[in-house]
């Protein structure tokens, strides 16, 4: 009801290197159509959550006069685009390492994103450069496309491998907790033995393979921080189909879920609970895996108090990985003030369905605590493990330094 309003001419200020089609494109209106509020409250916001400005300014002249036509402005501050970061440190899970990235937060003023980053640890290297499309073809649907090469070698593990391979990722919110993704991924991969010859009647695993994998995956995610969160729930769950295009070796599902869940009864108090499976299911005509895509636990990140991927091992003591690993944990941090934290946690882990007939398919647990300094970007930690059922020849536990929360 009213008389018809308009909108008028739309000006922009402020945006030297983006382009004028990256603003206008978020308005939930053109020149020419009827002026809505909402409509013109929509566009504000989408623009401001646009990563690329410091701020946004908008004002609508006429509006208040009550004219036929309103005309917009659009003030706009650009954040510097270009980046350059870079780091070194120490963890359980991987030794020493140093990384370094450079990248632009605005490629070309199109509000895409495009970096370039290296690292190297003592279980191997990594090169890769991406790109990332926060509204791919205009939807609200993001897509992030990769290059890249790297050397992995584990830590305990008589094995290693080299890719070569390509990603193209999309993602997008659902609702403002489900979030859904659909991955791609073509790998040219080659294993080789670290420490002596190839095992006999294992030659053709170790030839080069190339994979071509799908990844659907959804994520539910409740929690009310993301560095250090105090409450909510965070539930991932994905399926890689693999097929292997020169052979049957890598033709198999993996079905990986992830559910963790946060807790506080007490101001100073919080409880952390994790709960992981994931399970491969061979569908090829070869019937078996490779070494390197079985699934191992122990360590940092999964039971802790064991050595990194050996909570199952073979008769010489080397790592043994599964079709099947199960793993939990339940952990309680103390805040302590002063942006400390203490924390005790329970571990506990299996892994099954081994092509070789060692060690044990039940559980394995262990119990300990650590220290914790906060940090603005996440805590460093300190931890000891014990193991709870130590078995003659093992040590009691085991110290473990990590970046970042485990879970």
């Amino acid at each position: 009801q009213g008389p018809f309003v308009a909108l008028g001419n739309v000006y922009l200020r402020g945006n030297f290197r983006t382009r004028d089609r990256i603003l206008l494109r978020q308005l939930a209106m053109s020149p020419g159509q009827p002026f809505s509020a909402r409509q013109f409250l929509e566009g504000e916001r989408n623009v401001r959550n646009l990563d690329i400005f410091e701020f946004a300014r908008f004002k609508a002249l006429g509006l208040a006069e009550k004219t036929d036509e309103v005309t917009l402005l659009v003030d706009v501050s650009e954040k510097k685009p270009y980046f350059v970061e870079a780091g070194f440190g120490y963890e359980s899970e991987r030794g020493l390492y140093a990384d370094a990235k450079a990248g632009d937060r605005n490629l070309f003023g199109t509000n895409r994103s495009g970096w370039i980053g290296s690292e190297i640890s003592e279980t191997g290297y990594r090169n890769e450069m991406a790109a990332t499309d926060p509204r791919f073809l205009g939807y609200s649907l993001s897509a992030t496309a990769s290059l890249y090469q790297d050397r992995v070698e584990l830590f305990n593990q008589p094995f290693g491998t080299d890719t070569y391979g390509a990603s193209l990722r999309f993602s997008r919110k659902l609702t403002p907790n489900l979030g859904a993704g659909l991955g791609f991924r073509f790998e040219q991969k080659e294993l080789f033995q670290r420490v002596g010859p190839i095992p006999a009647g294992s030659e053709e695993l170790y030839l080069a393979r190339s994979i071509l994998v799908a990844s659907p995956s959804l994520t539910y995610d409740t929690r009310d921080f993301f560095i250090r969160p105090r409450s909510g729930v965070l539930s991932v769950a994905s399926v890689d189909v693999s097929k292997g295009i020169r052979n049957s070796f890598d033709d198999f599902l993996k079905y990986d879920l992830d559910m963790r869940y946060f807790y506080t009864p007490l101001p100073r108090l919080t409880l952390a609970f994790l709960g992981r499976g994931a399970m491969l299911q061979a569908y090829g005509p070869s019937g078996t895996i490779p070494e390197d895509q079985l699934l191992f636990l122990g360590g940092t990140a999964s039971v802790r108090g064991f050595a990194e991927n050996m909570l199952r091992y073979d008769a010489a003591g080397k790592p043994l990985g599964g079709r099947l690993a199960l793993s939990g944990s339940l952990e309680a941090r103390i805040d302590l003030g002063g942006s400390w934290e203490l924390t005790t946690f329970y571990d506990t882990g299996r892994v099954g369905r081994t092509f070789d007939d060692f060690g044990s398919d039940g559980f394995r647990s262990s119990v300990g605590a650590g220290l914790r300094y906060i940090t603005p970007i996440g805590p460093l930690g300190i931890m000891y493990g014990a193991k709870l059922d130590r078995r003659e020849g093992e040590g009691a536990g085991r110290w473990h330094f990590s970046i970042g929360y485990t879970f």
